[in-house]
């Protein structure tokens, strides 16, 4: 009965806490951004600084596992539970689109955007956080971050993507085309002509009739024409 009542106010509180600040939170940048899991944990930091200065409120803070970002909120104190904002980190549940996600006693990496200038700097607890764990609860003291000027493509869709890079250089490269990745290779279909995502297609000309009259079929003849395929 102890354990029900510490479950059951545990999750009273994370609802408090978590929910004021997601109804009111905006679209994050195309860094921040993550996809849900059914299997989560929350990290609560007291404040969060850049170069020492308390970040604004339509700033971010993402947690992190490698490149992969796995949770992140607008730091808007003002729509938090208590003016203690959290991290929702997110675990794999199992799911494609949770590949790759937090395990059991991970520890998630911290990233802070700056909305005034676009950057996106590394963040650093001033204590140890919790080991990830379903329904883990992390509060720490401090979040700090410092400005740090890293040139490079910030694209995560790139060729040359730089998950070190701050501040955006330009220096993207993309693909040639749609149905090629970043090697090169071809990721659709060849058309009956070979060529990647081409229009061609097969069309029968006629029929060879030499059947005979045990029953042996004829054969058909096709040919490779281009152009694009009536539907």
């Amino acid at each position: 009965m102890k354990y029900m009542y510490h479950h059951f106010f545990r999750w009273v509180l994370l609802f408090l806490f978590v929910a004021p600040s997601s109804i009111f939170a905006q679209d994050p940048p195309e860094e921040f951004s993550y996809e849900q899991s059914t299997l989560q944990a929350f990290y609560f930091f007291n404040e969060v600084t850049l170069n020492g200065i308390p970040i604004e409120s339509n700033d971010w803070v993402a947690a992190f596992k490698g490149d992969i970002c796995v949770g992140s909120r607008q730091w808007n104190v003002s729509a938090c539970g208590g003016g203690i904002c959290d991290i929702p980190v997110m675990g794999n549940d199992g799911y494609e689109s949770t590949q790759g996600y937090m395990e059991f006693g991970d520890i998630p990496t911290f990233k802070v955007y700056d909305a005034s200038t676009g950057g996106i700097y590394p963040a650093f607890p001033s204590e140890d956080v919790s080991p990830w764990s379903v329904n883990g609860f992390s509060l720490v003291p401090l979040l700090e971050s410092e400005e740090v000027i890293i040139e490079g493509c910030m694209d995560i869709l790139a060729c040359n993507y730089d998950s070190n890079a701050t501040i955006d250089d330009n220096s993207c490269t993309y693909p040639d085309s749609e149905n090629f990745d970043c090697d090169g290779n071809c990721i659709v279909e060849l058309d009956c002509a070979g060529e990647c995502g081409g229009t061609a297609y097969e069309v029968t000309l006629c029929e060879d009739t030499d059947g005979d009259a045990l029953g042996n079929p004829g054969t058909e003849i096709t040919e490779c024409v281009s152009g694009d395929r009536d539907i």
